[in-house]
């Protein structure tokens, strides 16, 4: 904070944002393609497998979110 350089009368504070919150709250969401094998697909569909349910949950565990 101390190389951050304010005209006189600014001021510097620290504001603390909790990201996970953020995004629980905000909750835009994008279509994506993408390529899966065919048997997954079958099997998915047979035990009706939300498949954006799915990949949302597979890429907040591999980013550890």
């Amino acid at each position: 904070m101390e190389d951050i350089k304010v005209h006189t009368d600014d001021l510097k504070t620290v504001v603390y944002i909790d990201m996970e919150e953020y995004r629980r709250n905000n909750p835009k969401t994008v279509r994506k393609n993408v390529t899966v094998p065919e048997y997954l697909v079958v099997l998915g569909k047979q035990q009706n497998i939300n498949f954006s349910a799915v990949l949302t949950e597979a890429l907040k565990n591999k980013l550890d979110i």
